[in-house]
């Protein structure tokens, strides 16, 4: 019997080991008499087949170890022979440099037409500042940027600069028109960012 130890997905960084473990027994629990067969399939399609070790110390365990060069989804198959396959799949990112962060002009294409017009580029660049430290603050970011946090700090960038020529508080009227509430917080940053919150413990 094949049992995965790895994690079904993964995220790894470019040139870092990536390292699938197994566990595969006989009918009767003791150790396969056998290795079983790693094979990698990067993005581009390409089977890569890995050499596996046992655990000298834990029967039946055995792993491989992949460094991969490509970025993209790569899937990992363990065959066993009568034992027992399995998949597990990696997402092989890269550390994201300052200069590939949101930008100024990626706001300004973000809000489009004449939104973007409204706004200068020093209103653009503090309002993303602001935003950028305002997440940072609440979220765990990893070194490879996710493109799920680039766009909830684009659209918190959006809301700041909108915001501004909102006023903070509006009262209804007595003959009943309708009031402009902004929401304190914005949904579609909440469910970006949701993930990546820190836990806070009080």
């Amino acid at each position: 019997m094949l049992r995965m130890l790895t994690t079904a997905n993964s995220t790894v960084l470019v040139g870092a080991p990536w390292m699938i473990r197994v566990v595969v027994t006989d009918e009767f629990g003791a150790a396969a008499a056998e290795l079983p067969v790693f094979t990698v399939t990067e993005p581009d399609g390409t089977d890569v087949l890995v050499v596996g070790t046992d655990h000298a110390r834990c029967a039946g365990v055995s792993y491989a170890t992949y460094v991969p060069d490509q970025l993209g989804r790569h899937v990992a198959t363990v065959d066993a022979g009568l034992d027992g396959f399995a998949a597990v799949t990696a997402d092989v990112v890269q550390v994201t440099a300052n200069g590939e962060l949101p930008d100024v002009a990626a706001v300004v294409a973000y809000l489009g037409g004449d939104e973007a017009v409204s706004f200068d580029d020093d209103d653009v660049e503090q309002a993303l500042e602001q935003e950028r430290a305002a997440q940072a603050r609440i979220c765990r970011v990893p070194a490879a940027y996710p493109a799920d946090l680039a766009g909830a700090l684009l659209r918190r960038t959006q809301r700041a600069l909108s915001m501004r020529s909102l006023a903070l508080a509006v009262r209804e009227t007595a003959d009943g028109d309708s009031s402009i509430v902004v929401p304190g917080n914005d949904p579609e940053v909440r469910r970006l960012e949701r993930p990546h919150r820190k836990l806070v413990m009080g």
